[in-house]
């Protein structure tokens, strides 16, 4: 009798990367078990649920164990049960224990997402933590050779790094097929994804274009301007407060959140939105301060975004991108640019009618059926 191939995967963080690994699991695995947070799994579930996945799907949903509990509880789990592979979603806390039990783990076919690649490969010693992450690191080099990436652009860098690995671009969600939503189109509304913090988006230059330029750009029509992530924090309120005194002076709408936009809400201020704007920041730094590049060597969440819902936006030049949309997004270098994009956008429909168009075509390539040779590699035993 043939072992039934089931995975098991940890992923606390992330969770807006998965849906596209249960779509292609669906095919391979009999079941599938998730550890997950219990608000990442809530999240998790809204964007599987109109999928109406045949795949069996348990849950262990971290309440309120620590890390450390959870971590224990997934491992003893892993060798009281039969499973064949084992994915590595997001590895944020705890890392030398997590490392540490899974050099005992030679049963499983091991794979991990990898969001930031110079901190991947990195060392550092300047105090205890950093000791222990480096050597958790050498342990993951030493036992994981399959590795996902979540932007194409991110493949070359790793496999420079990395010579002896195997990788693959997934992107972490497939394209939404929805029907076309209606909503009241007496303005024209701009969306600006992400947690409203300095390091990952540029917020400055976006103050400060929207202070220079409101005013000519609000002669074509009413503007809704959406900032799609939480602004709880002290730089956050510090942003939501000065476009609040513009909009105030110069009538047009701006919409804050003092929380964390929940993926129901999120999807629906995404999908009334006639533009994205990402003012990504090319040249940022990830959680223990180790310089990157979105798109390069990490994988900026506008990417994953722009797959799923399938928008036209406004990004900054030199943002590398999945080939797919080339032409389909308008870029920029400086101030002059963005006006000269806005009010080209604004002043004919027929720019952002084609713009959508192209994208729709673009979106085609993000289906399930083509990653499937990239699935079979990230799972393949060799």
């Amino acid at each position: 009798m043939l072992l039934q191939k089931k995975l098991i995967i940890y992923e606390t963080t992330h969770f807006e990367n998965l849906s596209a690994l249960l779509v292609l699991s669906s095919t391979y695995f009999s079941e599938v078990t998730i550890f997950i947070t219990e608000h990442s799994c809530k999240q998790l579930q809204c964007i599987i649920q109109p999928l109406q996945l045949s795949l069996k799907i348990n849950w262990v949903v971290q309440v309120h164990e620590s890390n450390r509990a959870f971590i224990h509880k997934f491992f003893r789990h892993i060798f009281e049960s039969s499973y064949t592979h084992l994915h590595i979603g997001t590895l944020e806390h705890n890392k030398l224990l997590f490392a540490w039990y899974l050099r005992k783990v030679h049963h499983l076919q091991i794979s991990m997402t990898v969001h930031s690649i110079n901190d991947y490969k990195g060392s550092s010693f300047r105090n205890i933590r950093d000791i222990s992450e480096t050597i958790a690191k050498k342990i993951l080099h030493k036992s994981i050779r399959h590795y996902r990436v979540l932007a194409p652009a991110m493949i070359n860098t790793f496999e420079q790094a990395f010579p002896s690995k195997q990788v693959c671009f997934i992107p972490g969600n497939f394209h939404k097929q929805t029907d076309q939503f209606i909503f009241p189109k007496n303005v024209f509304t701009v969306i600006i994804p992400g947690t409203v913090e300095a390091k990952r988006r540029n917020y400055k230059m976006v103050v400060d274009f929207l202070k220079m330029h409101i005013k000519d750009l609000l002669t074509s029509t009413p503007l809704h301007i959406i900032f799609a992530g939480s602004a709880d924090s002290s730089f956050g309120n510090n942003i939501a407060e000065t476009l609040r005194k513009l909009a105030d002076r110069y009538f047009f709408k701006v919409s804050t959140f003092m929380y964390i936009i929940e993926q129901p809400e999120y999807e629906i201020l995404y999908q009334q939105a006639d533009i994205v704007w990402a003012p990504v920041i090319l040249h940022t730094s990830g959680m223990r301060g180790v310089e990157e590049i979105n798109g390069v060597t990490h994988s900026p969440g506008f990417i994953t975004d722009q797959i799923y819902f399938g928008k036209p936006a406004i990004i900054p030049k030199g943002l590398q991108l999945p080939a797919q949309f080339a032409g389909c997004n308008w870029e920029y270098e400086n101030e002059q640019d963005l006006l000269a994009i806005f009010t080209s956008i604004l002043s004919h429909k027929s720019v952002l009618t084609d713009a959508n168009r192209k994208m729709r075509i673009a979106c085609h390539h993000f289906r399930a059926e083509n990653f499937t040779g990239a699935f079979n590699n990230l799972l393949d035993s060799n």
